[in-house]
């Protein structure tokens, strides 16, 4: 992702990714809004999807957070350029597809649960 030459999106679990990784990812955000590589995410609610939130301007990302009811998936799903990463941390198990019609496909996919996201959005 760091290689990214487009801005990513993303679903994810952020408490699940960070307790797996301890100590990895807030260097990795650092990083990445280093290299101007901004990121849309839609987040489960948790408190770590709350403490991102916080810190969107300054780490170059849009987050939404929906409600636990109308969003818990675990896995985390990124697509950028022709790549989709899927990772489950629980199972530690990660898969990157690079595929440009497969990520055009996700990405459409993003886009429209983005627009329903911004409607579900408790963080506003």
């Amino acid at each position: 992702t760091l290689l990214s030459k487009e801005d990513l999106r993303s679903v994810a679990l952020v408490d699940e990714a960070e307790n797996t990784l301890q100590n990895y990812f807030p260097k990795y955000y650092q990083r990445r809004a280093a290299k101007d590589i901004s990121i849309r995410a839609i987040f489960a609610n948790s408190p770590g999807a709350h403490h991102l939130k916080s810190k969107d301007i300054k780490e170059k990302r849009k987050s939404l957070i929906l409600p636990d009811n109308k969003f818990n998936i675990k896995p985390e799903i990124n697509v950028y350029d022709d790549k989709v990463m899927i990772a489950s941390w629980a199972e530690k198990l990660g898969i990157i597809i690079e595929s440009q019609e497969i990520a055009d496909a996700v990405k459409l996919l993003f886009e429209l649960a983005w627009k329903e996201a911004e409607r579900q959005d408790i963080s506003k």
